[in-house]
């Protein structure tokens, strides 16, 4: 394991009372979100006054029907089973001494993304899952679109490694017989490390057995220790270029913040639409019912907030493109 060499953010460590993963230091999660959100205004200026990328891009990778549930859990309305949700992989660019730093995140090997829960999804779809899956390019293709060299990637990160297979991007010290590998995987980034948070990477190679089906531990045992960088809490990686954790989803789930043209932006898998950030300002029925039925919290916006926040999610749909998943109801 690489040690971390990326500075060190601490508002949101603080707030929280313990690093991510960690041991809890008295505090309830409802008394600990006054801080979080006084932390999550200091992050983001710390982000924002160490500069900015020099690039940033996306790319499709594949849309395919995940249960509607998933996405919208108790709050859908629409009977439709299935949604679509496209993955997206995203390129981020920045200086350092000197030379290009490049990051991608989100590059999932979509052709091995064969877990047990995933089986399972596709087992239920009333047609092969061929016909309604649409694949839009892979990794390695999207990166020669955009005129990258995979072996200038430095650092491959995931929010959170449910269904990915690693194998083909960092490479393996041993054999993989699926892949037709008989002594070693050649890695498609041969320079990069991946960046995980250690209670997401705790979680994949012992996995508790409600998460375990969206996991291959097995797939994660031969690679190499010295293209795992394990970080313990919240990260500036360059000028404008960050990792938070944001734990939900999964224990070790983190975002991306970049600072760009249009302010400051998160990029996470914990949320799929932007209308989810601000249930009680969305123009989606089921959203506003569930939120209405929820209760207010503490902190609900009044009508006249949920029209400035309405118009702040339609100032902000020509850039949700930073979203890691765009979401189609069927």
């Amino acid at each position: 394991m690489t040690p971390g060499r990326f500075t060190r953010l601490a508002p949101l460590e603080e707030a929280r009372g313990h690093v991510v993963g960690g041991a809890p230091i008295g505090t309830s999660p409802g008394s600990a979100l006054p801080a979080l959100r006084t932390a999550a205004v200091e992050v983001r200026e710390l982000v924002r006054a160490s500069g900015a990328p020099s690039g940033v891009a996306t790319r499709d990778l594949v849309t395919q029907p995940h249960p509607t549930v998933y996405g919208l859990f108790r709050a859908a309305r629409s009977p439709a089973p299935w949604l679509w949700l496209t993955d997206r992989m995203l390129v981020v660019c920045w200086q350092d001494g000197g030379r290009t730093r490049t990051l991608v995140w989100g590059p999932s090997d979509h052709e091995l993304d064969d877990t047990p829960a995933m089986r399972r999804m596709r087992d239920r779809l009333p047609v092969p899952s061929r016909f309604v899956r649409t694949v839009h390019g892979t990794v390695l293709g999207q990166l020669r679109a955009l005129g990258i060299d995979p072996r200038d990637v430095d650092h491959v990160v995931f929010d959170h490694l449910h269904t990915q297979d690693l194998r083909r991007l960092l490479g393996t010290t041993g054999p993989a017989a699926d892949l037709d590998c008989p002594t070693r995987v050649d890695p498609w980034f041969p320079n990069a490390t991946l960046l995980v948070q250690r209670a997401e990477w705790e979680s994949v190679r012992q996995p508790h057995p409600l998460q375990s089906p969206w996991y291959r531990p097995e797939s994660y045992v031969d690679l190499p220790e010295e293209r795992i960088d394990v970080l313990d809490g919240d990260r500036l990686l360059g000028p404008g270029v960050a990792l938070v954790c944001t734990p939900g989803h999964t224990l070790g789930n983190q975002s991306l913040v970049l600072h760009t043209d249009a302010g400051v932006q998160v990029v996470s898998g914990n949320g799929i639409l932007a209308e989810a950030w601000a249930p009680a300002s969305s123009d989606l029925p089921g959203l506003q019912q569930h939120t209405n039925e929820a209760g207010p919290a503490p902190h609900a916006p009044g009508r006249a907030h949920s029209a400035r926040s309405r118009a702040a999610l339609a100032r902000h749909r020509p850039v949700s493109r930073l979203i890691g998943h765009r979401v189609e109801q069927s």
